[in-house]
């Protein structure tokens, strides 16, 4: 069984639709597992959060188009590809999960 690279990224995706305070709860406990060349995409479903703290890790986009988990992963998947990511683990993740600690670290054993 071939198992990730500890120089791999694991890409996170959320498709978001809730209020400002879930994500931030969210974004709070996943920048604690997360590794440093990790990345997190997350893909807001038609809505307007101004002002959001963010690391360099996390990207937010926001699905203007069709509502819908569905289609908000959809831009999110999108996104991966036009800028070329490689050798990654694609770990979809809901914004109201909670990963405990050394979670991130299982996938490296």
């Amino acid at each position: 069984m071939e198992y990730i690279n500890r120089n791999e990224k694991v890409v996170f995706l959320t498709a978001f639709k809730g209020d400002k305070f879930t994500l931030l709860r969210s974004i709070n406990n996943l920048l604690k597992v997360m590794d440093h060349n990790d990345i997190w995409i997350i893909v807001l479903d038609n809505l307007d959060f101004q002002n959001l703290v963010v690391d360099k890790r996390i990207t937010i986009l926001n699905n203007k188009q069709k509502p819908g988990a569905g289609n908000t992963r959809n831009i999110g998947l999108d996104y991966i590809i036009s800028i070329g990511l490689n050798n990654f683990l694609l770990w979809p993740i809901d914004a109201d999960d909670s990963l405990t600690k050394n979670s991130r670290d299982l996938i490296d054993q």
